[in-house]
């Protein structure tokens, strides 16, 4: 740490607050070198992983080829366990969990559902048995890491439960050779399956994971010296001074102390926390996801990646009812419509129930700068008829995040292709 950040000269007595040593102390309460003692040490009450309990098969798909579902199922599967996955290819697991009874206990009195936490390594799906995508996974140790499967309640009562994984070997961001998304593919880059365990997760240390996140994310994108960011880390570093791995109390203290900055009974609010403030709102946060088609990756891992995302979505509305999500381009739903049909039936449902929100009424996230008039209009017109044949609605929203600059003539189009607002968040000044 530089020396400029310590006071020179101390005109008062009692101690100084050095606001950067508390920055780097509140970035070590999760994860890191003192994993086994913070607050990740105590977010699953349980672990199993053992063939007893989590019986795993394999099929590995033959070169780059992306298998749909039902051609998956007809292949032969072997034993598999945890270990360096053979080639870059998709994998497809057949996932079968026997529960202890004794698990019972938990989600009866304390609330936790059984999970399974797959960590491939990748991203990967989960599908039910008849081929209904579920969810998305995002293996890895990036903040981005998502590898937590809710074991269904009826599966819970059952005591089992089969499920199927289709892995595909790229990150977040393909698999680019020095780590820059826009380098060639590391078509030698190997992924390790790290786990597929049952687990019981500890809801009271996660609803502390997320409180602590978000006090750290105000800290770390508030202008600095305010008010409320100075709120924030000084609840976040209480937060490690009263925590204690053996203590459940001190989960609970915890929590009162991130509840003092966001407000008294916040949780207990459920959605209509929403309701609170100014009428009518003034800000909206809404999901959105931007998926390159074919710049990073093959058309058909954006296939995939579609899949996982918007079915990750749908996971969650039914979770989270007051959740909202927004997607574009019309090629996208029609790629979900062709390939993962009882996921685009899911899709079509939350359209019409209106948490599912498409926009954009074009076929791509399009350039506006070089294509001509003739082929914008067209972007619009097949893709606001494909909008109003699919869901019976046409987009009001023209939806731009990346095109680097528009023609001045867009506002027109997008106005004769129906849409009343617009919204983008790249337009850079001209150079020079």
């Amino acid at each position: 740490m530089s020396h400029q950040q310590y006071p020179v000269l101390n005109y008062g007595p009692g101690p100084k607050w050095i606001k950067g040593l508390t920055r780097d102390r509140v970035n070590k309460f999760v994860g890191g070198r003192y994993g086994d003692i913070n607050l990740s040490s105590i977010l699953f009450t349980h672990r199993i992983d053992n063939a007893e309990h989590v019986k795993l098969q394999v099929w590995s798909a033959p070169g780059l080829s992306k298998p749909t579902f039902a051609e998956a199922m007809t292949q032969t599967y072997k034993p598999a366990n945890k270990t360096p996955l053979a080639r870059p290819t998709n994998h497809w697991w057949k996932v079968s969990v026997t529960l202890p009874a004794y698990w019972q206990q938990y989600e009866r009195v304390q609330s936790h559902p059984p999970a399974v936490e797959f960590d491939p390594g990748c991203e990967a799906m989960i599908y039910s048995t008849d081929g209904t995508p579920l969810q998305g996974i995002t293996g890895g140790f990036g903040g981005d890491r998502r590898v937590e499967y809710i074991i269904p309640a009826s599966a819970r009562n059952e005591g089992r439960h089969d499920f199927v994984i289709e892995s595909s070997c790229n990150g977040m961001f393909g698999v680019p050779v020095h780590g820059d998304t826009i380098d060639p593919p590391d078509m030698n880059r190997r992924f390790t399956l790290a786990s597929a365990d049952l687990v019981v997760p500890n809801q009271d240390a996660w609803r502390l994971l997320w409180d602590y996140t978000t006090l750290r994310e105000l800290v770390d994108t508030l202008p600095g010296n305010t008010p409320l960011q100075n709120q924030a880390l000084v609840a976040a570093n209480e937060i490690m001074n009263v925590f204690n791995r053996g203590d459940p109390a001190g989960v609970r203290s915890a929590r009162a102390l991130a509840a003092g900055v966001f407000g008294p009974g916040w949780e207990e609010m459920g959605a209509s926390v929403y309701e609170e403030g100014t009428a009518p709102p003034q800000v909206w946060g809404i999901a959105v996801i931007s998926t390159r088609r074919g710049t990073l990756w093959p058309y058909r891992v954006t296939q995939q990646k579609v899949a996982r995302s918007w079915s990750t979505q749908v996971d969650l509305m039914d979770r989270y009812p007051e959740h909202r999500f927004t997607c574009s381009s019309a090629q996208q739903y029609k790629w979900l419509e062709q390939l993962y049909p009882p996921l685009f039936a899911r899709v079509k449902e939350r359209i019409a129930q209106g948490t599912f929100d498409p926009v954009g009424g074009a076929w791509v996230e399009n350039d506006a700068n070089m294509p001509s008039g003739e082929a914008l209009v067209r972007q619009f017109l097949f893709g606001q008829r494909y909008f109003a044949s699919r869901f019976g609605v046409r987009c009001r929203t023209a939806w731009l995040p990346d095109s680097f600059g528009v023609t001045g003539a867009l506002p027109q189009l997008v106005r004769g292709a129906g849409t009343s607002a617009s919204a983008s968040f790249s337009f850079y000044p001209p150079l020079g």
